[in-house]
């Protein structure tokens, strides 16, 4: 399956914000995550403006790292500062995009290299200090099958880095029914590992069907059922945030 990046607006995420039921899982989180990510530009300022009394927490994307890594990129310190003056948590979105898609290549670049680990995870921690961000939001797409542990020790060695500064950690995976190893896409996220050492976990509900895919809804209420389900017995219910697509494929 191919993922495609969706970075022209606002996607809505939502933890607790809905009581689901199959089977023995009813689930409830006492505190609610309504998250909102963000882009550079002017466009998504305006819907930080527009909409501020939705959401409680924004993750800004406007940050990359090269193999050593390096993180590059800018803080919007405008939507940082409105965040705050609004009491909305703010988190910095690290991604393994590259020039045109998620580079599995730049992901394990810092997860096998011992130094570039350490150097990425220590510029996460001052990012966060710096910026007096509430946490740090992990999104790699696309790794290697091969590299699952190499990630969930990533991501362990990041969130107690983090915890010491008290700042969180959320980790977007794609979302699954099964822990599949046939599944290039979904298989190196191990849930149950994950959402052990993150804070949250938010479970990419959408992209069911696409262009690599016969025609279909990009999340059908099935298979979110389906897919929350997996998620909430793989890990603590209040951990799982569910992702809510606001656009489509023509």
């Amino acid at each position: 399956m191919k993922k495609i990046a969706v970075i022209a607006i606002i996607i809505l995420i939502a933890a607790g914000s809905i009581v689901f039921s199959q089977g023995k899982y009813k689930v409830q989180a006492e505190e609610k995550v309504i998250l909102g990510y963000t882009t550079p530009d002017s466009t998504s300022f305006q819907s930080i403006r527009n909409y501020h009394n939705y959401l409680n927490a924004i993750a800004l994307d406007t940050y990359a790292f090269n193999m050593q890594g390096k993180l590059t990129g800018e803080t919007p310190q405008e939507q940082v500062d409105y965040a705050k003056k609004h009491d909305i948590d703010t988190y910095a979105v690290i991604s393994n995009f590259g020039k045109t898609d998620f580079d599995p290549d730049l992901a394990r670049a810092v997860m096998s290299d011992k130094h570039a680990k350490e150097h990425f995870i220590a510029q996460l921690a001052s990012l966060a200090e710096e910026h007096n961000l509430t946490g740090i939001n992990i999104d790699f797409e696309s790794i290697y099958p091969e590299d699952r542990d190499l990630y969930t020790i990533l991501i362990k060695e990041t969130a107690q880095t983090l915890h010491k500064g008290n700042r969180k950690t959320m980790v977007s995976v794609p979302a699954k029914t099964v822990d599949d190893a046939a599944n290039d896409w979904t298989w190196p996220y191990d849930y149950k590992k994950i959402g052990k050492y993150a804070d949250y976990v938010q479970v990419m509900t959408y992209d069911e069907h696409g262009t690599w895919s016969e025609p279909g809804s990009s999340a059908s209420e099935n298979w979110v059922k389906d897919t929350l389900t997996f998620s909430t017995a793989e890990m603590a219910p209040d951990k799982v945030i569910m992702g809510i697509p606001a656009y489509g494929y023509d």
